[in-house]
């Protein structure tokens, strides 16, 4: 066949521009541009997605924590080369890179105002001076507001990445807020196998805020955190339980129960986040031993999901 241009074999030669050729290149042609400076290699363009870990809830009929941030996207800015990657756990950044997802604010706790996070917590309980708010979320839903009242006080619920956390009131503290599907970065049966997300028929949810804390003697309902692994609280007839947010899913801690005079249950903790992203199977990567991960392949991508741990990715 007849070479027809840079790039291009065959007899019909396809429409050329005069900064970009593509196509199938002798060595000789390489060499050539190489020396002419107009050789352009293949971008490095990453898929990413990135949730942080939750918060605690706060103590002494606390607020919900807030879920762990979130962020996704595409970027070309990352360069071949070694790349820090860390996935975050309780009241911890998500990191790949120069890229950050923020970790969730804390509940507040009695008499405090939530903390301003990824996701923000909320607001304590209290007796006489009040109401006590919700922190705000730079990655995510605000916290919601404590409830003011004597001697029967509850905490607002934790803000999610999909929505802030409900207010307390009446017999009710605040339920956390959603979090976010993310099936078109890890589908349901993935998550499942990989034990990451709180997994809703298809979807696969990370990132829901923690419930608020209050006091089952003054008939304070139970409340659920946020779907994507918030913390729930269920006060029962004695102590209540606050469970932590789901590992993997970056959900927030519930908050704390009174139980009975003077005693209260320990506030719950904030679910580990996770780390990941998508790049062209023409970049080599290597993992440094630190990272817990799993990969598979997308068409001509791979894919890398990375569960706990903190250490270098080298890509290229």
């Amino acid at each position: 066949m007849a070479r027809k241009g840079y790039g291009y074999t065959g007899d019909t030669l396809p429409t050329q521009s005069s900064t970009e050729n593509t196509g199938v290149f002798s060595m000789g042609e390489v060499g050539t541009l190489i020396e002419d400076d107009n050789w352009t290699s293949v971008p490095l363009s990453i898929d990413y997605f990135l949730q942080a870990g939750g918060a605690s809830g706060g103590n002494q009929r606390g607020g919900g924590g807030g879920a762990g941030g979130a962020i996704t996207g595409t970027t070309t800015s990352i360069a071949a080369g070694s790349h820090t990657v860390t996935v975050g756990g309780n009241n911890t950044n998500s990191v790949f890179s120069s890229l950050t997802a923020n970790k969730g604010g804390l509940g507040g706790s009695f008499t405090g105002n939530g903390g301003g996070g990824g996701c923000g917590g909320g607001g304590g309980a209290s007796d006489d001076t009040g109401p006590n708010t919700g922190g705000g979320g730079n990655q995510g839903g605000n916290g919601g507001n404590g409830l003011r009242s004597y001697g029967s006080g509850k905490g607002g619920g934790g803000g999610g990445t999909s929505g802030g956390g409900g207010g307390a009131g009446g017999n009710s503290p605040g339920g956390g807020g959603a979090g976010t599907n993310r099936n078109g970065y890890i589908d349901a049966t993935k998550a499942a196998a990989y034990s990451v997300g709180e997994v809703s028929g298809s979807d696969v949810y990370f990132g829901g805020g923690g419930s608020g804390g209050g006091d089952p003697r003054n008939g304070a309902n139970a409340q659920n955190g946020g779907l994507g692994g918030g913390g729930n609280t269920s006060p029962g007839t004695g102590a209540g339980t606050t469970p932590d947010g789901d590992v993997n899913t970056g959900g927030g801690g519930a908050g704390n129960y009174q139980c009975c005079a003077g005693s209260y249950t320990g506030q719950g903790n904030g679910g580990s986040g996770v780390v990941w992203f998508k790049v062209s199977s023409f970049f080599g990567v290597t993992i440094g031993s630190g990272l817990t991960y799993e990969t598979w392949t997308d068409g001509g991508d791979n894919v890398y999901l990375f569960t706990a741990g903190t250490d270098t990715v080298t890509i290229g």
